[in-house]
C-alpha cells in the first residue's frame, strides 16, 4: 500500500458492535453498568420459576 495512509482509530473494537453503541459507551461513567442481554430469551419463564 505505497502512497496510501490508513488510519486505524478503533483497533480493538469488534466490527459487530453497532455504531450507535459507541457514543453510549463513551458517555458512561465509572459507576455505570452495561448489561448485555438476549432479547429472545424467555425471561417470563425464568422469573416465574425463581418466584
Amino acid at each position: 500500500m505505497i502512497g496510501k495512509i490508513v488510519h486505524h482509530i478503533l483497533k480493538s473494537i469488534d466490527p459487530i458492535v453497532a455504531p450507535g453503541l459507541l457514543p453510549l459507551l463513551a458517555s458512561m461513567g465509572h459507576s455505570d453498568d452495561l448489561m448485555a442481554v438476549d432479547a429472545n430469551h424467555p425471561a417470563t419463564r425464568d422469573s416465574a420459576r425463581s418466584a
